[in-house]
């Protein structure tokens, strides 16, 4: 499967699964994100970060990674308490753990690796995956 150019991850590929309604329709035109390249594309970007996800550079990483978790967590918690443990009209607490845990922790981690300033980052990720990864790229040239 790996080798057969059949299966791809390049979302507008000929037979590439639509997960949701217009997945493909929302990055038509757009350039894709190295993590949506097919090899050789993707292989050339991937060489660009190998160093940063060695394993002594992830365990450099780890004490950072864990203060964001329980940053995150706590941020969780806070919003709870807040809503009263509950939704406010007697429903059970939700959040969108996407949006408050996973997303936030990924991002940073990857700001980080790519030394993208505090104060620059909410700003990056606004302007979306293309923008990220084309700073990706000229971070890894530099």
């Amino acid at each position: 499967m790996l080798v057969d150019n059949r299966f791809s991850k390049v979302r507008t590929h000929p037979g590439f699964p639509e997960l949701s309604q217009g997945a493909k329709a929302a990055i038509e035109g757009r350039e894709p994100t190295f993590v949506d390249m097919d090899p050789p594309e993707h292989t050339r970007f991937r060489g660009m970060f190998e160093d940063a996800f060695s394993h002594d550079a992830v365990e450099a990483m780890r004490p950072q990674i864990a203060a964001t978790v329980d940053r995150l967590i706590d941020e969780m918690e806070a919003a709870k308490a807040k809503a009263g443990g509950g939704g406010g009209d007697g429903s059970p607490f939700s959040i969108d753990l996407q949006e408050a845990f996973s997303m936030p922790l990924a991002f940073g981690t990857i700001y980080t690796i790519l030394g993208i300033p505090q104060e620059a980052r909410a700003r990056t990720r606004a302007r979306g995956p293309t923008h990220l990864a084309a700073g990706a790229a000229l971070a890894a040239c530099h």
